[in-house]
């Protein structure tokens, strides 16, 4: 996934402007409880406990207001400095909390004063690890020197102090009287501190490891019973990346960990272990830990194993051992794959597949893992042989075919036969090269999409659908020529297998083929929908309606020769352009928005491209692309445009109202994006959404009722895997700020603390989109995981995927309305363009904030997004 940033010439335009203002507190830019916003006075904190100190921090409130830290933040805020000022910055530089500091506290690279943010007000403190002392000892500092900007304008100690924050109390106590050691770890290996420290634990013996003490012994050079060499072992090799291994496994459920380290038959753990660590140093290098602690790899052991984290461990695929393998074998024939199968029966140890799924470069990587996520759900092990080759078949040729293969997935396909049929029918079309390839690719791929699409909003169902693809793949391959084939598939399969014509238009001549594509284009028509009164007005829920009006007036825009006449006159050209410019239709989203300032963008899209990275262009996902004298315009294949069109489909209540500068990371906010135009109101179901506020509604009783009980409010944190940092400063916390717990919980975390009894199938479709994290272009519901683990990787947008939580905020609001479920999905098309301009993220992977942000959404806001449904929406007048 490409990586956005705004560019300077942008920002200084928007400052010339007035769009750009300075930082303001995070607490400032949602609607929050009087309780809670920044205005009211600030709290005395509570004395520190054990292990911690509070750090007092100059300049009283007015500074702390624009450090834009909220009460129940003050016990970590450490931490969020160090991920602020040491990793990657938010996408617009001048809202980033990094900026902020430099402004306050002067440019990092100048020493710390004892003047740095003088104010008569008091100052804020927040909680801190260790002591003043030994701070001071260690830097070292005069008496009179501001210990807060001297800590957060060291590096070394500003990353070993949000470090130990996560570390337990037992860690902190044992290193305080360690200061010989505590001295080297700040000065020589902070990075990798801030690897370890989640899950360093000591035990009477020394320090507790994940898995064989003895094969730990021999990975690091010292036994875990030498407690300061084992640790500054552990912390110098290689730049930190064993102390990053060391918590990967750490983290680990248990029973996860015991698959991982379960070798062949006869295989030493010492030796299993360090060929695990070999293959995870090798994926993460050239990356090092203490130069670049918060910036790693979208392909790393940690991805690698979350990506597999509801894969089965005892049951893979019974080629488990060829997945690894699979992303540089050739396989050109069925022949081929029989051969392969033949050779590969044995299922694989876990360990073994993620070793191979470690090797080559981040983006074979990548492959692997999606091939595996996607043979998952197809492969069958007691399926006949010729099924089986069928699929391997078809998956060998991922690299080459990948957005043809990530359709058929995403539209559920699940006959190996359909997978191999469409992947011959694309090697017919795809030798040669210049203009004829261009037509013939563009044909082929319009008439998948076609299919994608009306698969997708339900117009045809998975037998004619899967019958209807098999009838394209003969067509392709049996005719006089791909084109001819192509156009008699549409008049004999295709649009004989749509729903019949009930909603004629402008275009229903004699024939009406384009009409009764249209129609399907938009969903299956209704007969009546749920019926709904608001504002006193009486509607119908019809979004098959909605989304043909919305269609048919983009489709009005566009320079097309018409599908009738195209099919009529028999001209390749002609039917390629009238393809081509349906398939664009559905996926331009406003027809008010971008189609009108870009309607030849369908005649811009760049098909063939160039090859990149040993990949043909011509079938990868389709993407944006702009810059380089070239005007904005779409690149790739012609299949999945929605989700590359996914930005253009978000609206604005207000079009008239300049928005603020996003801070989101761009990635983070493609994601939620294409989540928007991925979700489909024919999967929303009243029952499911009535469960879903109602387990939210238990969650938030639970937190009420635990009030401010440290115990109490400690085990809901683990139910949710909060970050350590946060339930290690709880008891401070709510000591110091009674009612602090109710903005620790984000509304994912209130939904599972609810079990809301929803198979995790139905679960999955109100989730986000997750090709960031195994490939796949459908949704996913993750259990809940401290966000911190998967930080650091901006530029793949995998944080968003643990932030379901605008549309849960969505489905809280309008099932209090007693509005219909299947209004979501219009209505986050709308919350997620306000939420990525008014949510002020401090730093690239500022979780907390995009789940505050969603919390916080008004729910006047959302009664209005759903009065804008009412003009030309699935609100429709009875």
């Amino acid at each position: 996934m490409p990586s956005f940033c705004v560019g300077p010439a942008v920002i200084l335009l928007a400052l010339a402007f007035g769009l750009v203002v300075p930082a303001r507190a995070f607490a400032q830019s949602v609607e929050l409880p009087a309780d809670e916003r920044r205005s009211d006075p600030l709290p005395p904190a509570a004395p520190a406990p054990p292990g911690y100190f509070l750090l007092p921090v100059p300049g009283g409130q007015p500074v702390f207001e624009r450090l834009g830290i909220r009460n129940d933040e003050r016990g970590y805020a450490l931490m969020l400095f160090a991920r602020a000022l040491h990793g990657a910055i938010v996408s617009n530089p001048s809202g980033s909390l990094a900026i902020t500091f430099t402004e306050v506290f002067g440019p990092l690279t100048v020493p710390a004063s004892p003047l740095a943010a003088s104010s008569d007000a008091p100052p804020v403190t927040l909680l801190a690890p260790f002591s003043d002392q030994v701070w001071r000892r260690i830097l070292p500092l005069e008496p009179e020197a501001d210990l807060f900007t001297a800590i957060v304008k060291n590096r070394g100690a500003l990353l070993v102090a949000g470090a130990a924050l996560e570390a337990g109390p037992g860690v902190r106590e044992w290193l305080a009287g360690e200061p010989r050691l505590l001295t080297q770890i700040v000065r020589e290996w902070p990075g990798a501190f801030a690897q370890a420290a989640t899950t360093l634990a000591r035990t009477p013996g020394g320090w507790a490891v994940p898995g064989d003490e003895r094969a730990w012994t021999s990975l690091v050079g010292a036994a875990p019973s030498r407690a300061d060499e084992f640790l500054r072992r552990l912390l110098a090799r290689d730049q930190g990346q064993l102390a990053r291994f060391f918590t990967t496994l750490a983290s680990l459920p248990e029973a996860r960990r015991t698959a991982l380290l379960q070798g062949a038959p006869g295989e030493d753990p010492a030796t299993l272990l360090a060929s695990l660590y070999d293959a995870a140093r090798e994926a993460d290098a050239p990356w090092e830990p203490n130069q670049h602690p918060y910036q790693l790899s979208y392909a790393d052991l940690p991805s690698v194993l979350h990506a597999l984290s509801d894969l089965s461990t005892d049951r893979l695929p019974a080629t488990a051992g060829l997945w690894p393998a699979f992303v540089t074998t050739t396989i050109e024939s069925r022949e081929d794959a029989t051969s392969v199968l033949r050779r590969e029966r044995s299922t694989a140890p876990f360990a073994a597949t993620v070793r191979g799924l470690l090797r080559g470069t981040p983006r074979e990587r990548r492959d692997r893992i999606a091939m595996l996520s996607i043979a998952r759900r197809v492969w069958d092990d007691d399926g006949p042989a010729e099924a089986q080759a069928d699929l391997i078949y078809a998956l060998g040729h991922f690299r080459r075919y990948r957005g043809l293969l990530l359709m058929l997935d995403r539209i559920g396909v699940r006959a190996p036969r359909v997978w191999a049929r469409l992947v011959d029918a694309a090697r017919h079309v795809d030798g040669g090269s210049g203009g004829e390839r261009a037509l013939r690719l563009s044909l082929v791929q319009s008439a998948l999409a076609v299919v994608e699409r009306t698969a997708l909003v339900g117009s045809i169902a998975a037998e004619p659908r899967d019958a209807v693809l098999l009838a394209l793949a003969d067509a392709v391959e049996a005719g006089p020529s791909s084109p001819a084939g192509v156009r008699q598939w549409l008049i004999d399969s295709l649009i004989p297998a749509l729903p019949p014509l009930t909603r004629p238009d402008r275009y229903s001549g004699a024939t009406a083929y384009e009409s009764r594509l249209l129609q399907a284009l938009a969903g299956p028509p209704k007969v009546s929908g749920p019926q709904v009164t608001w504002e006193g007005l009486a509607y119908t829920v019809d979004y098959a309606a909605a989304e043909h009006q919305r269609i048919l007036r983009i489709r009005e825009q566009l320079p097309t020769p018409g599908l009738d006449a195209a099919l009529e006159k028999s001209d390749p050209k002609l039917l390629a352009a009238a393809l081509v410019a349906l398939v664009y239709a559905p996926a331009l989203g406003d027809p008010e928005g971008a189609v009108t300032l870009s309607p030849d963008v369908v005649q811009r899209h760049d098909l063939l491209g160039a090859r990149s990275m040993g990949r043909e262009f011509a079938w990868m996902p389709a993407i944006e692309r702009s810059g380089s004298g070239a005007p904005w315009h779409i690149a790739g294949s012609l299949i999945g445009l929605d989700l590359a069109l996914s930005r253009s489909a978000l609206r604005r209540v207000s079009p008239d109202e300049m928005p603020p500068v996003p801070t989101i990371n761009l990635n983070d906010e493609l994601t939620l994006a294409r989540t928007a135009v991925s979700l489909q109101p024919r999967d929303f179901d009243d029952g499911t959404h009535a469960a879903i506020a109602a387990a939210m509604g238990r969650g938030r009783a639970r937190v009420r009722d635990a009030g401010n009980d440290p115990l109490a409010v400690r085990r809901l944190t683990d139910e949710v895997a909060m970050p350590a940092a946060i339930r290690h400063a709880l008891s401070w916390t709510l000591t110091s700020f009674p009612g602090a717990a109710n903005g620790l919980f984000s509304l994912r975390d209130l939904l599972w603390l609810g079990h809301p009894g929803v198979d995790p199938v139905t679960l999955a479709r109100w989730g986000v989109i997750g090709d960031s994290v195994d490939g796949r272009l459908t949704t996913r519901f993750d259990p809940p995981i401290a966000w911190d683990r998967l930080a650091g990787r901006p530029d793949t947008g995998v944080l968003a995927t643990q932030v379901p939580d605008l549309t849960l905020r969505l489905a809280e609001v309008t099932a209090a309305l007693h509005m219909p479920a299947a209004l979501i999905p219009s209505l986050l098309l709308y919350a997620t363009q306000d939420y990525w301009h008014e949510v002020e993220a401090r730093f690239a992977d500022d979780w907390p904030a995009l789940t505050h942000g969603a919390t916080s959404l008004p729910a006047s806001k959302i009664e209005d997004y759903i009065a804008a449904l009412g003009s030309g929406g699935p609100l429709r007048p009875r």
